[in-house]
């Protein structure tokens, strides 16, 4: 076989693990890691979605999630390794983010940052922050006075791969509506702010 048909896609994350992991990654739910196939989903993978994994990856991610990873006292599970050390080290990873390169800012500064991150191609820099807690809804009012979510952001901006990583992380692509004003007649937004980080 190919070696796409033995591997599935963490869609979140931007990774891509091996048959055998992606039973623990189901097992954590989709509200961490959303699991799809590269032969069998292929209605999910959109060039957009393409996009998002090929300027992500495993190498990009795990400079994220193992940050602090010390191989020596926890090695990465072999691929012939029983289904409980891989369970352990996934959960450790991804749930617990045990090696993670959290960022501790106060989550308002996470948001800022998100905002400004989404306006570029930097798509590992918005990996982390939504890792480290950033709002996939927030909308800042100061920063933005057009109400823009961190998605319709990057749509504004021409960032199409970053509008789907955000998606992938459960961002809203409708409009948020104020005083029950209907969705269409809000006005088109302008052009990409760009704010200097």
């Amino acid at each position: 076989k190919q070696w796409y048909q033995r591997r599935v896609a963490i869609t979140a994350g931007g990774v891509v693990v091996c048959i055998k992991c992606s039973g623990s990654h189901r097992d954590l739910g989709v509200h961490i890691s959303k699991v799809r196939s590269l032969e069998l989903d292929v209605k999910a993978w959109t060039d957009d979605m393409v996009s998002v994994f090929h300027r992500i990856g495993n190498r990009r991610a795990n400079e994220y999630f193992e940050k602090t990873l010390d191989t020596a006292t926890h090695p990465r599970p072999p691929p012939d390794s029983d289904m409980k050390l891989r369970e352990s080290f996934i959960e450790e990873k991804y749930t617990r983010g045990s090696w993670s390169a959290v960022i501790t800012s106060p989550v308002e500064e996470l948001n800022r940052q998100l905002m400004e991150v989404v306006q570029t191609d930097q798509l590992h820099k918005t990996l982390a922050l939504l890792m480290s807690g950033a709002d996939v809804k927030h909308i800042d009012h100061k920063f933005d006075p057009s109400r823009r979510t961190p998605y319709l952001m990057a749509l504004a901006c021409g960032q199409k791969a970053q509008a789907q990583l955000l998606l992938l992380n459960d961002a809203d692509p409708v409009l948020p509506q104020e005083n029950n004003e209907p969705t269409d007649s809000v006005i088109v937004f302008p052009s990409c702010p760009i704010k200097s980080f």
